[in-house]
């Protein structure tokens, strides 16, 4: 599900709405165009200039001018991140020891300093070794304007179709509004500093009972699908996972998708007993749900 190694178009994992479904379906690649620039805000510091050594009877002239502007490194937030909102029963929730909330309750950095992988870009690079990789690891309140509109992008070239010939249908509002849950995270893949390689977004949440990690999208821009990325973002989501703590990790695939459907099987996903049967209509024909729930047990 994560790169071109399956199919040049291909639905994957996404949240369906609670009218049609439970669950997420999203696609496995993706092509991104030129992402829309992002905006900087720059704040200059000041200098103390005298113009000339005052005299005794007379106070120095001041000027301040401001201090020459830094480029920002594109690959980072560009504001402070700002402290996780909690309510009241999120509150109790963490008082009493639970750990989707207590979890979730973590800023981003606090979250991905704690549990990833901190040598996985070091392996990236290894496996890469012609590349200059960075990554940024951020929530949905922080992910830069640029970059959430470039993923959004990639996702509508590569799936829209697909979902517009499903029972969801393609929405680019609700897709973004999905793509900005509280508790959604994201680990993007950047080629230097300024290039969108893929991205992988997931969240720490309850489904049917148990904690879970669910993985949302994962995708690749042409010139980096089939090369084993897809593999290498679900490994560090994997650990990830294992780190937090919770049951089984979950996903979504379009059962049309044969050849992501054995991809993750080959990565040790298995069909979830949530995943729905078919179902008989009221004209007595058998109609097959159109996608299938993968999962994948977590080792502790």
């Amino acid at each position: 599900m994560a790169t071109a190694e399956h199919r040049d178009t291909a639905p994957y994992l996404s949240m369906i709405p609670p009218i049609l479904c439970p669950h997420r379906l999203g696609i496995i690649y993706g092509a991104a165009n030129s992402p829309r620039p992002l905006r900087y805000f720059f704040g200059a510091t000041q200098e103390l200039v005298s113009e000339a050594p005052p005299t005794p009877s007379v106070p120095a002239k001041v000027i301040y001018k401001p201090a020459p502007r830094a480029r920002p490194n594109m690959a980072e937030p560009q504001q402070k991140e700002p402290q996780r909102s909690i309510n009241k029963s999120q509150r109790r929730a963490i008082a009493e020891g639970k750990l989707v909330e207590t979890v979730n309750a973590l800023s981003a950095t606090d979250f991905f300093a704690k549990y990833a992988p901190q040598d996985s870009l070091t392996e990236l690079g290894k496996s890469h070794p012609e590349m200059e990789w960075s990554r940024l690891q951020v929530d949905a309140a922080n992910v830069p304007g640029r970059w959430l509109d470039a993923c959004l992008q990639l996702i509508e070239e590569t799936s829209a179709q697909d979902y517009q010939n499903s029972e969801i249908k393609w929405s680019p509002s609700k897709k973004r509004n999905e793509m900005k849950s509280p508790d959604m995270k994201y680990i993007i893949l950047l080629h230097g500093v300024s290039r969108l390689a893929g991205f992988v977004s997931f969240m720490i949440t309850y489904e049917d009972g148990y904690e879970v990690l669910y993985i949302y999208e994962i995708h690749f821009t042409p010139e980096w699908r089939g090369k084993g990325l897809g593999k290498e973002l679900i490994k560090i989501v994997e650990v990830i996972g294992q780190n937090v703590g919770i049951t089984k990790i979950m996903l979504t695939v379009f059962r049309a998708n044969r050849r992501a459907v054995t991809w993750y099987t080959q990565l040790g996903y298995e069909e979830d007993d949530f995943s729905p049967g078919p179902r008989k209509l009221r004209n007595g024909t058998v109609k097959e749900p159109s996608y299938i729930i993968l999962s994948k047990q977590v080792k502790r």
